[in-house]
């Protein structure tokens, strides 16, 4: 049995950590579902080879918050190719580049796609904005006018489109033919409040237009200037360039409501189930457009943007309790 990597120790091994792993670590003597969840992390770190476990480790307990999430993004990741009984390799070296996963989604060795992930933060500069589940609150009277929909509408769809610009470039050399899935993980709120759906989608599928007279909604895609004055695509899977771009993952941290008994049979609340959320657009133009090649959709994942339905539509999430 592989001894567990996660453990209260670590907080006086490393006293420079960055908050989120302190604050998660700490609450492991207090709260049974943080137990659980530091438990089923360490399930995850055992389908790693020695050496990537330790390194996976060092980033989660980094002074860099981004590194947190990126290692927690990748063990989650591991638990869906896990969930869906397909075998990966981690970090494999392809034509001189390392993506996150080679992932066989058939038998065989020639099945398989490769995949990367990428963490994806909000930049909006609201600062006196508050979160509660899907609303925004101002609760100071005063800075009401400076709420975004009036003085800053919420566009954070170049996030989005600036990371899959840098990670297909990154990998489109290796493809060689093979699909390319892009991870997206968005790690809880504030971030998946101002990296919406709306915005995910505007930036894969192109802006979003009403038509006023017949109520009829349709994307459209067009170029733009990023905020590193580059141009990017609006819509990419629009644009022929992506077609190696199969498929966009996008994972949601989403972290119910537990209630526990506690020792003096009261009952106590607390916030660390994770049950990540997965949306999967499938490319309009890549190999997996169809129905009956999309290896996801034989796994009963819901698929956005397959060509076999006569309008684009949307679905909602598939939600998975991993433990």
């Amino acid at each position: 049995m592989q001894k567990d990597l996660i453990s209260d120790k670590l907080i006086s091994q490393y006293p420079n950590m960055n908050h989120p792993a302190r604050n998660l670590i700490s609450a492991i003597s207090k709260s049974p579902s943080v137990v659980a969840y530091i438990a089923w992390l360490n399930g995850q770190l055992t389908y790693l080879v020695p050496k990537q476990r330790i390194e996976l480790l060092k980033r989660i307990v980094s002074q860099h918050a981004n590194s947190y999430h990126e290692a927690i993004a990748e063990l989650v990741f591991i638990a869906l190719w896990r969930k869906l009984g397909w075998p990966f390799e981690k970090d494999p070296e392809i034509y001189g580049k390392k993506p996150d996963f080679k992932v066989f989604y058939e038998k065989g060795d020639n099945s398989f796609f490769i995949s990367e992930i990428t963490v994806i933060r909000h930049n909006h500069p609201y600062k006196e904005i508050e979160i509660n589940g899907d609303f925004a609150e101002i609760n100071n009277e005063k800075d009401k006018n400076k709420f975004p929909t009036i003085t800053q509408p919420i566009t954070q769809s170049h996030r989005v489109l600036m990371r899959i610009g840098e990670k297909f470039e990154k990998y489109k050399n290796i493809l060689k033919g093979n699909p390319f899935v892009l991870c997206i993980y968005i790690p809880g709120h504030p971030d998946t409040f101002f990296i919406s759906d709306f915005q995910i989608r505007n930036a894969l599928f192109g802006e979003k237009t009403i038509n006023f007279t017949t109520g009829e909604c349709s994307h459209k895609c067009k170029s733009m200037e990023t905020e590193h004055k580059q141009n990017a695509e609006i819509g990419v899977f629009g644009f022929e360039k992506y077609n190696e771009l199969n498929s966009i993952i996008v994972c949601k941290e989403l972290y119910p409501q537990v209630t526990y008994t506690n020792g003096d049979n009261k009952e106590i609340s607390d916030f660390w189930k994770l049950t990540p959320s997965f949306d999967i657009y499938a490319n309009p133009l890549g190999l997996w457009a169809n129905k009956q090649n999309n290896p996801f959709l034989a796994k009963d994942f819901p698929i956005n943007g397959v060509t076999n339905e006569d309008i684009l539509k949307f679905y909602d999430p598939k939600i998975i309790n991993f433990y």
